[in-house]
């Protein structure tokens, strides 16, 4: 990375992000639409992302410049929206499969080995949900858009804030009034309590 075009200045910003976005991130999120991330390997997503991003513009982390503003400046959008974008879309194309094909059936297949000791692997599927509830909506209305393939682009393409507990202001009609969903501000994850009426 020192080496390359990254640190010429007689290379332009928007040639080096044509860069970024046609072969450093590409390269970076292969596969990207089936994984299955935790903190530590987004941060570290995050880590090389910026490091690109940082050098494009200029500065370090010594500039004490916060991602965000990095982002805003050169008009990139954060790698892990980027994911969920791919991901929504992977998610919409299986949906819209017929339910005799191979992709279809392995996708809805289900496991019955006998599970290991400890805390339950973590699967796609709820990652896919934790993207829809952050969108403010849920799978089966998910579901449902994801049939039109036009809409389901244009919803998906659609920028959603991510900065309040409930990203589009309140919960979707069509969750159960005695679930709550909290998303946490910083990390994004999700959680989910019932109210039990006594």
């Amino acid at each position: 990375m020192r080496s390359g075009i990254i640190n010429k200045k007689e290379v332009s910003k928007s040639t080096k992000l044509k860069v970024y976005k046609s072969i450093h991130r590409p390269t970076l999120i292969y596969g990207c639409v089936t994984w299955n991330l935790n903190l530590g390997e987004k941060s570290r997503l995050q880590a090389m992302e910026m490091k690109y991003l940082r050098r494009v513009m200029g500065v370090t982390r010594r500039d004490r410049i916060r991602n965000e503003l990095v982002r805003e400046d050169l008009q990139v959008e954060s790698l892990e929206e980027f994911i969920e974008r791919r991901q929504l879309e992977w998610w919409g194309h299986l949906n819209r499969m017929e339910e005799d094909t191979m992709t279809r059936r392995i996708w809805d297949a289900k496991n019955v080995r006998k599970r290991r000791r400890g805390r339950p692997q973590r699967s796609w599927r709820p990652v896919i949900a934790e993207i829809l509830i952050k969108r403010g909506t849920n799978i089966p209305e998910a579901r449902r858009l994801s049939l039109d393939r036009t809409m389901w682009r244009e919803d998906v393409q659609m920028k959603r804030p991510h900065n309040s507990l409930y990203p589009m202001g309140s919960p979707p009609e069509s969750v159960q009034t005695d679930i709550k969903y909290l998303i946490c501000s910083t990390c994004s994850r999700v959680s989910s309590s019932r109210l039990i009426a006594l």
